[in-house]
């Protein structure tokens, strides 16, 4: 690993066109065929389909801590403050892979994006991939909602490649 990290967002405003499916086989291919310590973020909402996918539905109905506090205003205490948060929020699946799942509250973070000024926005997921991620992954991909704040935010991230 290095201070790069590759990464990919999936979002089409279209539901049920393989968006999610393509992202879990994209993570397998590039842990696999290309030795990248790969991260799956799930910031689709609640569906949770990549968990599904990968067989951990049920293991990840209530994380410990989900990915949409990143998005709040505690995330920055949280991180202070609790032991090995970013290992808590992830998991490993079978295929090797490991992912950070959706969870119920990343539709009101993404209703209260709309009153955060755009550069704290992208600043937020920013630094959590820059601090909290690239030390210990090669590649993030992203499954997005279709649309929302978060989509769009995710999507638009500046990432060095």
């Amino acid at each position: 690993m290095s201070d790069d990290i590759l990464s990919a967002a999936f979002s089409v405003p279209k539901g049920g066109i393989a968006k999610t499916t393509s992202a879990g086989h994209m993570a397998v291919s590039g842990l696999h065929d290309h030795n990248l310590n790969t991260i799956l973020i799930d910031l689709a909402g609640t569906q949770n389909a990549l968990a599904t996918q990968f067989g951990l539905k049920d293991e990840v109905a209530d994380p410990d801590i989900p990915i949409s506090i990143v998005f709040s205003d505690k995330w920055d205490s949280l991180r202070d403050n609790a032991d090995e948060v970013v290992d808590r929020m992830v998991y490993e699946t079978a295929e090797g892979v490991d992912l950070i799942p959706a969870d119920d509250s990343l539709s009101a973070e993404d209703n209260d994006l709309v009153n955060v000024p755009l550069e704290d926005r992208y600043d937020r997921l920013a630094s959590f991939i820059d601090v909290e991620i690239t030390p210990r992954y090669d590649l993030v991909l992203f499954d997005l909602p279709g649309k929302g704040t978060i989509s769009r935010l995710a999507a638009s991230t500046p990432r060095k490649t």
